[in-house]
């Protein structure tokens, strides 16, 4: 038996009429692939497919799980198949977590990278994955909520203890997955150094960059950094998994953004707050390398003025 590869909602109604309530999806043209119902019987399970999504939309996507598990499929099983380094952020909710395609999948299939690309085809400016998800699954969005794992939350706070006691903690992004979304290096080591001189302890997300230090000695799983940017007091990273992590752990953030617009990207993160390179907005897309490299836009003196601001010393 094939997959059922069509969009559809768990009510078994058209994707496109869910979208009344996004008005502004909607005028841009916002429109899911037509509907068609799988072979599978009306108890067959739905499929949040997030295997082609990258590890930041996966996060966007937890309040339409959440909705999903919580009964929003109706008596349908909710199956969320997801990169298996995000299988941890799905395994509390009452599903079934697939870091692998199943053989002759039954069911309804919610495929999660159709329903983003789309909302970018269309050129909706404001584009906001929580949105674009939460459409999908046919529920109001949310702001994603993520419980790291308590041992690791434990652990991250014997690092902190030994190596920045009695300082305010910073855990920094340096690198994005494209170089478009990337602020230079040597500013991201001027403000380590600034963040140091007035009382904090800047670490890197992932491996050393420069004197930039991850906490621990290896580069962290992504649970493992959930765990740790849930003890810091602070998160700064370009629009890439670290801002995304920040808001679903509650911790305070300031996102960089250049070519995707900030206050759109962060509408769903109470905590975050955006800086928009004004040099890179509207360049090109990420995915496809057309902006330039860096947000040139954005100095180190306007991003420490936020962080000191963030951690209550402005």
């Amino acid at each position: 038996m094939s997959w059922a590869l069509d969009v559809i909602n768990p009510a078994g109604a058209r994707v496109g009429a869910s979208l009344d309530a996004w008005p502004k999806l909607k005028t841009q043209g916002f429109r899911l692939p037509e509907l068609r119902v799988s072979t599978g019987r009306p108890d067959d399970p739905v499929m949040l497919d997030l295997s082609g999504c990258g590890l930041g939309d996966c996060l966007s996507a937890l309040p339409a799980a959440q909705h999903l598990a919580n009964g929003g499929g109706g008596s349908r099983q909710l199956w969320v198949l997801c990169p298996s380094k995000m299988a941890f952020a799905f395994a509390p909710l009452d599903c079934r977590v697939l870091t692998s395609a199943p053989d002759g999948f039954l069911g309804l299939r919610l495929d999660g990278l159709a329903a983003l690309q789309q909302t970018m085809l269309a050129g909706f400016a404001g584009f906001n994955p929580v949105e674009a998800l939460c459409a999908l699954a046919d529920c109001k969005p949310a702001v994603p909520a993520l419980v790291p794992n308590l041992s690791l939350v434990s652990h991250a706070e014997r690092l902190i203890a030994a190596k920045a006691p009695d300082r305010q903690i910073i855990i920094v992004q340096p690198r994005s997955a494209s170089a478009c979304k990337d602020w230079p290096l040597d500013c991201w080591l001027d403000l380590a150094e600034r963040l140091e001189a007035a009382g904090g302890r800047a670490f890197s997300s992932d491996g050393p960059s420069g004197h930039l230090q991850p906490l621990s000695s290896l580069p962290p799983s992504v649970e493992e950094l959930a765990a740790q940017i849930a003890v810091a007091d602070l998160v700064v990273a370009p629009d890439s998994l670290g801002l995304h992590l920040a808001a679903a752990v509650g911790t305070p953030c300031i996102g960089l953004f250049g070519p995707t617009l900030g206050k759109a990207m962060c509408r769903w993160y109470p905590l975050a707050r955006a800086l928009q390179s004004p040099t890179s907005l509207g360049t090109g897309s990420a995915a496809s390398g057309a902006c330039p490299p860096g947000l040139t836009g954005l100095t180190v003196s306007a991003v420490e003025a936020a962080c000191l601001e963030e951690l209550g010393d402005g």
